[in-house]
């Protein structure tokens, strides 16, 4: 038997707070147990893009074999070389998903939180392998993704939702996480879309997970100001014992406030999120970055002051950069040195 001396990487970046990885979030050997706070990500959609130079991975199968490629970059062990998003298949995108979070589960500490902005696509409507409307993104086909039919992929016909956040979320479930809300994010100004036989697609969705029942997540830092009519009612005068107002409608309080104290009131967060779409900052250039407004109130909510969050899927490093505004360790991940490039300069740093 062959001895094989272990192969030692080294990060791509690092400094006293962030440290960047190039290559795949499946293995992460070099980042111990229970070591991670936080994780905050929006993993590459399905069927939407791919990157000049992301490279070609194997997913799942035998990890003794030979490995031998058909044309469908399938192997006999149930391998397939190829770039996530690009998929054959919604339910193998979904399951290279989910070794990701294997892994991530493995990192994350026991009261760790995570999020996920997870978005949908429509069945045979172009995008990664439509060579004449989006000629950049054709190369997929190549790396193991299949051509786009009017014929069903798994049952589900064209013009149909693939319904990959629901899917994500079953096979989370399944995988043992607990998932504790399904946030709507409500893009206040969504993309155009030249459609006449449906809704304008006009939101995404944030999933929030957990390991454990017990595990922390703040409160007081993302709660908001009550709505006016809260405000209002409970500026009501009391009517007799028991707290009925004046206006013949319960009051929600028990005793009188200060204007002071009204002010100061806050309710919990509520689970749909109106953020406006933003790009990536003026000079890079980056097609699905989300808002660092949103990012903030994932950490806000579910980081411990001083913590370190990680993002699988740093892209051009919305994660990092926000946990750096807000005095937190990071860690990204991505298969990209364009975008770990790209996160090098937004946070200021020199490679």
């Amino acid at each position: 038997m062959k001895f094989r001396i272990p192969k030692v990487r080294h990060p791509y970046y690092e400094d006293s707070t962030t440290q960047l990885w190039l290559g795949s979030a499946t293995s992460l050997s070099e980042i111990p147990p229970e070591s991670v706070d936080c994780l905050v990500t929006s993993p590459p959609y399905y069927l939407m893009k791919t990157y000049s130079d992301s490279v070609p991975l194997q997913w799942g199968g035998d990890r003794d074999c030979a490995h031998s490629y058909n044309d469908a970059s399938k192997c006999l062990c149930g391998a397939w070389l190829g770039v996530l998003g690009a998929e054959p298949t919604p339910s193998q995108y979904i399951s290279n998903l989910i070794c990701v979070f294997d892994e991530m589960k493995r990192i994350l500490k026991p009261g760790g939180t995570v999020w996920v902005n997870i978005g949908d696509k429509y069945a045979g409507s172009g995008g990664a392998h439509t060579k004449t409307k989006n000629p950049g993104l054709s190369r997929s086909l190549a790396r193991g993704g299949a051509p786009i039919s009017s014929q069903p992929v798994e049952g589900v016909q064209r013009k149909s939702l693939y319904a990959i956040p629901a899917r994500f979320q079953i096979a989370m479930i399944d995988a043992g996480w607990i998932l504790r809300a399904d946030i709507i994010w409500s893009k206040t100004r969504p993309a155009p879309q030249n459609v006449h036989d449906r809704p304008t697609i006009s939101h995404e969705y944030v999933l929030m997970f957990t390991k454990n029942g017990d595990y922390y997540y703040n409160y007081d830092a993302v709660a908001e100001d009550k709505s006016p009519a809260s405000m209002e009612r409970m500026r009501y005068p009391k009517h007799g014992g028991n707290n009925r107002a004046w206006s013949e409608q319960y009051a929600v309080r028990s005793h009188e406030y200060a204007e002071s104290e009204l002010i100061a009131l806050k309710r919990n967060l509520r689970s749909v999120w109106s953020i406006a779409p933003k790009g990536a900052p003026r000079g890079f250039k980056f097609y699905a970055a989300y808002p660092e407004t949103l990012v903030e109130r994932c950490l806000l909510a579910g980081c411990p002051p001083g913590g370190t969050v990680i993002d699988p899927f740093v892209g051009s490093g919305t994660t990092t950069t926000v946990a750096q505004k807000l005095g937190l360790r990071s860690i990204g991940v991505d298969v990209s040195r364009e975008y770990l490039d790209m996160t090098v300069k937004r946070i200021g740093g020199e490679q």
